[in-house]
């Protein structure tokens, strides 16, 4: 598992236990103890359309019965095939200023 990302991961425990994408998502619902994840959501996160987040692993560590570094682990790996951490995803295309008249407008837009 050490150069696995955690799309991966997620699918060979799951598909290990002969589990959908929605028993996953009920098994979480159980132990958080109310109704937030869908078998959907677990699908982005086999995909790594999201990545999830330390809270959401340590409750999907106690799903599989893994200790939570595997998972965190598993996202750097991820992280580091997408080329940086979280901060650099959320950094505007282009910069924004305001416009003459107040209003926030992109750097390169023609007023």
């Amino acid at each position: 598992m050490g150069d696995t990302g955690i799309g991966a991961l997620l699918i060979r425990l799951r598909t290990g236990r002969g589990w959908t994408q929605q028993r996953v998502a009920d098994e979480y619902n159980a132990l958080e103890g109310r109704a937030a994840k869908t078998g959907k959501e677990i699908g982005r996160y086999e995909r790594e359309a999201r990545i999830p987040v330390p809270y959401t692993r340590r409750y999907l560590a106690q799903v599989f019965g893994i200790d939570i570094g595997v998972l965190d682990r598993a996202v750097a790996v991820s992280r580091g095939r997408q080329g940086g951490d979280k901060a650099a995803e959320t950094v505007p295309a282009r910069p924004v200023v305001p416009s003459r008249s107040g209003a926030m407008a992109a750097a390169d837009a023609v007023m």
